[in-house]
């Protein structure tokens, strides 16, 4: 059953639902490869979970010049959206699947409609690039999306580049086959996870 957290992000209760739970800011193509480098890839993020859950420590999050901008410009990028397109954004702490060990923190959700909007404000540079090549926009964070619409099962997701005095780059992203392959994936993450969970339990109490 999907849930829809009504919670600050960043607050105690929003990484409390978070810990040990695979996001979509984690999300790529190894959640459906095959390949020895997938393989890795999801060996190293089941034992990043784990640890997680369990409260072991880990680095301190230290926000740099690009995550405090977009902090700051969230509100205005989220009015400039709202403005330009008609849509209402509602603010979402996150959203979560009681049988998975996943879930996503959107910048909000379309009030109304069952699609998703996630917001970014990159260095002006490279929102100038996306002005140039709006493709590159959607190639950035493509596997954030698609796991975004796998988890909350929405079918449409907008995106955007938000830069003060400049246009913004949106674009409306649709469920696709990667979508289906990536909850598919999901759901074998969830399914490893927790067997690992088992035996690293299973052998902390033996």
């Amino acid at each position: 059953m999907i849930q829809f957290h009504d919670v600050q992000q960043r607050s105690y209760e929003w990484f409390d639902l978070r810990a040990g739970k695979l996001t979509a800011s984690e999300a790529g193509k190894w959640l459906i490869g095959d390949n020895k480098t997938s393989l890795e890839a999801r060996e190293k993020m089941i034992c990043k979970k784990i640890a997680e859950e369990r409260g072991y420590e880990s680095p301190p999050i230290f926000e740099n010049w690009y995550m405090k901008r977009g902090t700051e410009l969230e509100k205005a990028a989220v009015e400039s959206f709202s403005k330009e397109t008609g849509f209402a954004v509602e603010e979402m702490g996150f959203i979560s699947d009681d049988e998975l060990s996943a879930g996503c923190s959107p910048d909000g959700i379309i009030k109304g409609l069952p699609e998703g909007f996630e917001g970014k404000a990159p260095a002006p540079e490279t929102h100038i690039r996306y002005l140039l090549r709006p493709q590159l926009l959607e190639d950035a964070y493509y596997w954030q999306v698609h796991f975004s619409l796998a988890i909350a099962d929405f079918e449409v997701w907008h995106l955007q580049s938000y830069c003060p005095n400049l246009p913004a780059v949106r674009c409306r992203v649709t469920r696709n086959e990667d979508t289906k392959e990536l909850q598919e994936g999901i759901r074998k993450f969830s399914q490893l996870l927790e067997e690992s969970k088992a035996k690293i339990l299973s052998s902390v109490l033996t």
